[in-house]
């Protein structure tokens, strides 16, 4: 059995008879909870994270601040730890997006512009000419060719939108809620662990598909609710569910408990240093 894992069967076995309620928590209380050890990737190495500035990381084994990004690809490894900093987070909620429908969009509303601009030059035309008793020109007074026209464009568009099928597909996550904390956090980010069970290639079996992605909260003024949003790529597939967990740390890669947080207790006093007895014990294996 792996450490992490033995650490967290003695941790949750030790507060199973005095598991409290994280309700209302202070500024001393300390939390125990799932979290993870983050790391960021770079030229195809992964270099564990040390802080966040607010606008880049800095890595452990690597000598380059990196700028955060919504595509940055990273890596999270479970583990069980314990902290006094404690977040409430109200109200969250996520959609899946697919960057090729945006483009398709956009191409399509283009289209739809251009044609409405050709439109009104010919009225124009048909109206600058009649006068001068020219209103059979061709393309200009003609109504049953201009319909013909709208109609062509309007089944462009969507056999462009059938032929893509990329409506099926998704590629990006955008979302928001809102956060308030027991304590002032500088420079914090999330962690967002977004889970698929993705459709595989036909005859192929259903597969679960990973991704973790950091994103820029910012500064958290303690017991003031502020909204965070946050919008993510990653490559694309055609995903059949999904769930997305959020792990909230400060500019200083310290978690920071939350009620969304798996296993999250409160921890006496006695409790806490059980804990780190453990995780002394552990680190000595």
């Amino acid at each position: 059995m792996k450490r992490p894992k033995i650490l967290l069967v003695l941790a949750f076995t030790i507060l199973m008879a005095k598991a409290e309620s994280a309700d209302s928590p202070s500024s001393d209380q300390q939390f125990l909870f799932m979290s993870g050890k983050i790391s960021a990737e770079v030229k195809d190495n992964f270099f564990p994270l040390k802080s966040f500035d607010g606008k880049k990381l800095r890595l452990d084994g690597s000598g380059k601040a990196i700028r955060l990004t919504k595509n940055l690809n990273c890596s999270m490894r479970p583990v069980v730890v314990t902290s006094s900093s404690y977040a409430d987070i109200r109200g969250f909620e996520y959609s899946l997006g697919s960057n090729s429908d945006k483009f398709h969009a956009m191409m399509a509303a283009s289209e739809m512009n251009a044609e409405q601009m050709r439109y009104e030059a010919g009225n124009e035309f048909e109206t600058a000419t009649g006068a001068a008793g020219s209103a059979s020109l061709p393309g200009t007074g003609n109504d049953k060719e201009w319909a013909e026209l709208d109609e062509l464009t309007k089944t462009q568009i969507d056999d462009e939108f059938q032929k893509s099928g990329m409506n099926n597909w998704v590629d990006n996550v955008y979302g928001q809620c809102s956060i308030v904390s027991n304590k002032n956090l500088k420079n914090a980010y999330a962690a967002l662990v977004l889970s698929f069970d993705a459709s595989g290639k036909k005859g192929s079996k259903n597969n679960r598909v990973t991704f973790v992605r950091l994103t820029r909260v910012g500064e958290i003024d303690a017991n003031i609710e502020q909204t965070f949003k946050f919008d993510c790529e990653f490559p694309e597939i055609r995903a059949l569910s999904s769930l997305v967990e959020v792990f909230l740390f400060d500019g200083k890669n310290m978690p920071v408990a939350t009620n969304r947080s798996r296993g999250l207790q409160r921890l006496s006093s006695e409790q806490v240093e059980e804990f780190r007895e453990l995780q002394k014990k552990q680190g000595k294996k």
